[in-house]
């Protein structure tokens, strides 16, 4: 497992045996949203045969309407033209 930590409070970790798991973990909300950080995005990682990147926005997405209100967090495809429609 390969564990990572940066400056902005945020760590996260990669499991490469499967099945494969991606853990964000959040130092301090508070803090993300003192020093005004509106959006996070991690590295793509694979997961069930996709590349995938977590965003997070501690503020609530603004393109969404949910700017202030809510905290907002989704998964992302880094390749969604790979899929087949079934």
């Amino acid at each position: 497992m390969a564990d990572f930590c940066n400056e902005d409070g945020v760590s996260r970790s990669i499991s490469e045996t499967p099945p494969t798991h991606y853990t964000l973990k959040i130092q301090s909300l508070s803090l993300l949203k003192k020093n005004n950080i509106e959006k996070y995005s991690s590295p793509y990682f694979e997961a069930g045969g996709y590349k995938w990147k977590l965003v997070f926005h501690p503020k609530g997405n603004k393109n969404k309407n949910a700017e202030g209100k809510h905290v907002s967090i989704y998964l992302m495809m880094a390749e969604a033209s790979s899929l087949v429609p079934q």
